[in-house]
């Protein structure tokens, strides 16, 4: 539902004349967040399946754990 009225906003935006901009620049904005969230769940795989885990998932989701983990935690929550 976000991506249509992300899209929708960049029809308003660039008018219906000219839908290859509007496109484009949604296209823009979806990829900054896609890489976002690929980022984030490559760093939830390293956790889920690094040795020690589930322990180090669990500690990374509380906020703890050793420093490689640790900035899980902060990257799982902004993921709710």
């Amino acid at each position: 539902m976000y991506d249509s009225y992300e899209l929708s906003q960049q029809i308003i935006a660039h008018g219906v004349d000219n839908l290859d901009a509007a496109v484009k620049a949604y296209e823009e904005q979806m990829l900054q967040r896609s890489r976002k969230r690929v980022s984030q769940a490559l760093t939830s795989l390293q956790v889920m399946f690094s040795p020690g885990a589930p322990e180090t998932m669990i500690e990374a989701m509380m906020g703890g754990g050793d420093e490689e983990h640790g900035h899980v935690h902060h990257e799982m929550q902004s993921m709710a």
